[in-house]
């Protein structure tokens, strides 16, 4: 799932409970989808499918809960990052694209961007914005942008994939994921990669130098989590359990600073997954979606809501 988030005004309790809203959904089953809100509205792009099927259509929803379509045929690929950023829809694939009229039709911007998002990458490349500027979070590098023609990168100093990202009290901060180096024991999900756990925080993107390693969270290593803001805390929920790949997680956290967590340890949703869609819309949280393989069958299309 995708950084999505408008203030909250419903706290979430340590034993909080997610209940079932929605089973079934306008839009097909999916994971990976590409959340971001314009207009007022709380949009979902694209998507995954079993068997490497990539959905391209784009739905829009006032509550999170009831969906309408609004592209059945994204002219960009598999999971773009895509936000709004300066009155317009904007989808950073293969080509920087645009939309005035709500995501009905895209127009590009630009032909070749420097930086390239691969069709096979679902949980990196972020974006952010803050301000008169769009930042898009890859692997290794920042790429950021106030005209979206003319762009620049900035270097990270840790390499990961699948992550989580938060903006939040003038902090970014990024977490969760992985890299693409086998650990010394060897992780039994994917062996070629390593996840982790820890936090990392920075005030200014443009500083390669500000980033700090908060350290590990209490939760466990994992990868493609699902991730928003909800309120004044960030929140990651469920996850692909890549150390032994049998699993998924199917538990939440909220934190205020990136270093001390809060577990909601009160009934978790049915089947845990990987890379749902979480969003923090009109003051209730909601989780949507996602890919319950291994831990069940297939990739889901139900709402659920953390209360």
């Amino acid at each position: 799932m995708g950084a999505i988030s408008m203030l909250a005004n419903k706290a979430i309790h340590a034993d909080a409970d997610w209940t079932l809203i929605r089973a079934n959904t306008e839009y097909s089953v999916r994971d990976s989808c590409r959340p971001f809100m314009h207009s007022g509205l709380c949009y979902l792009s694209n998507g995954y499918q079993v068997g490497f099927l990539l959905m391209r259509d784009l739905w829009r929803s006032e509550d999170g809960i009831i969906w309408h379509l609004v592209n059945r045929n994204t002219p960009y690929l598999g999971w773009c990052p895509i936000t709004s950023f300066g009155g317009q829809i904007v989808a950073l694939g293969e080509k920087v694209y645009v939309s005035d009229d709500g995501g009905v039709t895209f127009s590009v911007a630009l032909e070749t961007p420097p930086f390239t998002v691969p069709v096979d990458t679902a949980g990196t490349w972020w974006p952010v914005v803050r301000g008169d500027r769009l930042f898009l979070f890859g692997a290794d590098k920042v790429w950021h942008t106030q005209d979206l023609t003319s762009w620049a990168s900035v270097n990270l100093p840790f390499y990961r994939n699948n992550f989580a990202l938060w903006d939040l009290n003038g902090y970014i901060y990024i977490a969760a994921g992985n890299n693409e180096t086998p650990n010394a024991s060897p992780e039994g999900g994917y062996p070629g990669r390593t996840s982790f756990n820890n936090v990392w925080r920075n005030a200014d993107p443009l500083s390669a130098g500000g980033w700090v390693d908060l350290g590990n969270a209490p939760w466990a290593r994992r990868m493609w989590p699902g991730f928003c803001v909800h309120g004044d805390e960030m929140v990651i929920s469920s996850g692909y359990n890549n150390v032994t790949g049998l699993s998924n997680f199917g538990d939440t956290w909220l934190s205020r600073d990136g270093i001390t967590w809060r577990e909601v340890v009160g009934a978790p949703y049915t089947t845990p997954r990987h890379y749902p869609m979480l969003v923090s819309l009109k003051g209730r949280l909601l989780l949507n979606n996602g890919n319950k393989n291994p831990s069940g069958s297939g990739v889901a299309n139900d709402v659920w809501e953390l209360s």
